[in-house]
């Protein structure tokens, strides 16, 4: 499922001062982005990649820097099988909104098999900027495990387990 929260928390406004006919314009655009977004949403979790695309580049042109049309650009990409892409777009929307966690859980997810070190990092800013993210605390445990540090790993897991008991039965990998 794609950001369905994305509707939710709402479409950053397409800021203007320029007086009522702008603000009249901004909300319509505004408006018109939402429902493009809603639309492409729709089109993604039906799997038609190339109208969800358009859709969300859509908004794009509507709404510059949208988050939620880059971070479903990069679900779109990362689903598809294009890590780069979907790396470039997280980093989009994480230029709009560098507290976005998210689009960094899914890059970190990208990163960890070969970049380690980059997907730790991703997921200790995750929990700096929500101490509840169980399961970035759970991936954090994985990599530690992966690199050795069993006593990093065993504090995380536990970190995990104690916001999310049915985390527990992920068991932490051999090194």
């Amino acid at each position: 499922m794609l950001a369905a929260a994305a509707l939710a928390a709402g479409l950053a406004a397409c800021g203007s001062t320029a007086g009522h006919a702008a603000k009249t314009t901004t909300s319509g655009r505004t408006t018109a982005a939402s429902r493009l977004l809603t639309q492409g949403i729709a089109q993604a979790d039906a799997k038609h990649w190339s109208q969800a695309i358009t859709t969300f580049e859509n908004v794009l042109v509507l709404s510059p820097g949208n988050l939620y049309a880059l971070y479903n650009l990069g679900l779109i990409d990362q689903v598809r099988h294009d890590p780069r892409g979907a790396i470039t777009r997280y980093n989009e929307a994480l230029k709009t909104d560098n507290t976005y966690t998210p689009a960094m859980y899914n890059e970190a997810l990208i990163l960890e098999p070969k970049q380690p070190s980059a997907a730790l990092a991703l997921y200790q800013k995750i929990v700096a900027i929500n101490p509840r993210a169980s399961t970035a605390y759970l991936h954090m445990a994985m990599v530690y495990s992966r690199s050795g540090a069993r006593s990093l790993a065993a504090q995380a897991r536990a970190k995990a387990i104690s916001l999310d008991p049915s985390l527990a039965k992920y068991p932490l990998p051999k090194r």
